[in-house]
């Protein structure tokens, strides 16, 4: 009996082994909305939202990853002009961003963005100081996520 009890809860525990689905970490039907929503949490966390901001903030970061995505083919084809697109859009979502903050939010996001431009002035500089070209730089600067 003490076999048949342990052969029939081994069994148990196979089908429920297997009957468990997977998770597939990159089955994401729009990979936009996938880094969309992380930066939403990203900046949510950061400057501790309200759920009216976070739906202000979640629009922002769907419709710069949206326009990122109509970006790209301007990069391979004249990537000064990407260039000057990509900063207008960076400048508009820091304008949206500092928009939808409320006053004790926007000195968390003024220290942000002054390390944020701190690292983006620094990384210029050592390339520059390096001998890369203009183009390089600004290659680097776009590389670096806003």
């Amino acid at each position: 009996m003490k076999k048949i009890t342990l052969m029939f809860l081994m069994l148990c525990c196979a089908v429920l082994g297997f009957a468990q689905e997977k998770s597939k970490p990159h089955a994401s039907v729009n990979p936009v909305l996938t880094a969309a929503q992380q930066d939403i949490i990203q900046l949510s966390t950061l400057y501790g939202l309200s759920g009216l901001q976070v739906q202000d903030v979640a629009v922002m970061q769907q419709n710069k990853h949206a326009n990122l995505e109509i970006l790209n083919p301007l990069k391979m084809s004249n990537f000064n002009a990407y260039y000057e697109q990509y900063e207008l859009l960076r400048e508009g979502i820091e304008t949206g961003l500092y928009a939808v903050l409320e006053d004790n939010q926007r000195g968390i996001y003024r220290r942000e963005m002054e390390r944020l431009n701190g690292e983006r002035l620094v990384l210029q500089y050592q390339l520059l100081k390096a001998g890369r070209s203009e183009l390089e730089v600004k290659q680097a600067l776009c590389a670096l996520k806003f």
